[in-house]
């Protein structure tokens, strides 16, 4: 399974729901086409995470100097 992000979250915090898809990428002279198959899925809530988890992490990784900061 893969997990999708609920745009309809509160502001508050990122729910990942259950979905699942394939993508089918088709590279041609004018460009990239891209169609997106879905999965049945049921969309529950697998897990929610706080915003202000979120950019503690962030703001802990940025202070130790973690590879990948682009401040």
């Amino acid at each position: 399974h893969h997990a999708a992000t609920n745009p309809l979250a509160p502001g508050e915090e990122i729910q990942l729901i259950d979905a699942t898809g394939l993508t089918l990428c088709t590279l041609r002279a004018c460009g990239l086409g891209v169609t997106f198959v879905p999965h049945p899925q049921d969309r529950r809530p697998l897990r929610t995470i706080p915003t202000a988890v979120i950019m503690a992490h962030d703001a802990a990784m940025r202070a130790a100097g973690a590879p990948g900061d682009v401040s």
